[in-house]
């Protein structure tokens, strides 16, 4: 069914039982919100479904009175200090604005709305590496060590795998679960939370479900500034116990990348005992 302003939307949803929730803010990364055309209020007013909707007493609805408070919250919020210029042009007098009883209950819920400039004073700087990192890696989860490898399009899945699967057992522990980041989510580079401290903070949430364990790190970011690598990775991934600049698919036709391998691992196998 296709309904020619945002009234006509809300009204029909409201006879159905729906009831809509907007922010009086905008969300941290969310993308910009349409302009809604209400028409007029009038119209709506007079019209009838074509077809009688029976609604429980206990459901509210949204009539043609509700409709202007609906609007002034969707309306575009006066900027916030430190927002841009440009922007003041499309915004409104949140003071004049209403607020609906159950809106203004969950905000008070949630405390204060932090300002974006502010808070990203609060997280500290990372430092300078590629405008676009990319990561194509495989993760196994052992009881006591995690391996994070960056995965060869080259070589076959199940090679690396088994190889990862060998180390891990040669270190006496078993893997428990495995996992695979990709990165970037979107190829639009533009689209919210799609940079790089989008990839930090995925790294830092993953980083938490292998917290207390020895972490190894095959081939991360190779082509990156030594310097500015280690301490990306030590930032999003936390202390890595091995770090070594191939990944599994060099191990399998190196064999003294092998050596090599074993020879940084064997110092974490001696202070287990």
């Amino acid at each position: 069914m296709q309904f020619g302003t945002e009234e006509h939307r809300q009204f029909y949803l409201g006879l159905a039982g729906v009831q809509l929730w907007y922010a009086r803010q905008p969300q941290p990364g969310a993308a910009p919100s349409p302009e809604f055309d209400f028409g007029s209020t009038d119209a709506i007013a007079h019209e009838t479904p074509a077809e009688p909707v029976v609604e429980p007493a206990t459901e509210r609805k949204i009539v043609p009175q509700q409709l202007e408070r609906v609007k002034g919250l969707i309306a575009t919020p006066a900027p916030v200090s430190g927002a841009n210029p440009e922007d003041s042009g499309r915004s409104t007098d949140s003071a004049a604005r209403p607020v609906a009883p159950s809106v203004a209950k969950t905000q008070a819920e949630m405390g204060p709305i932090l300002d974006p400039a502010k808070s990203e004073q609060l997280t500290p700087a990372l430092p300078v590496v590629s405008a676009s990192l990319s990561a194509h890696w495989g993760i196994w989860f052992g009881e006591s060590f995690v391996l994070i490898s960056t995965l060869s399009s080259d070589t076959s899945d199940q090679l690396q795998s088994a190889l990862a699967a060998n180390i891990v057992k040669a270190m006496g522990d078993r893997i428990q679960s495995t996992g695979i980041i990709q990165w970037p989510v979107f190829n639009n580079v533009n689209v919210p939370g799609n940079d790089n401290r989008g990839f930090h903070g995925l790294l830092q949430e993953q980083s938490r479900s292998f917290a207390g364990k020895q972490v190894i790190a095959l081939g991360l970011m190779p082509d990156e500034p030594a310097e500015a690598r280690l301490t990306w990775l030590s930032q999003s991934l936390g202390s890595l116990s091995v770090d070594l600049p191939f990944g599994l698919a060099s191990l399998a036709t190196a064999p003294a990348r092998k050596r090599q391998l074993w020879e940084n691992i064997k110092p974490l196998l001696v202070s287990r005992r």
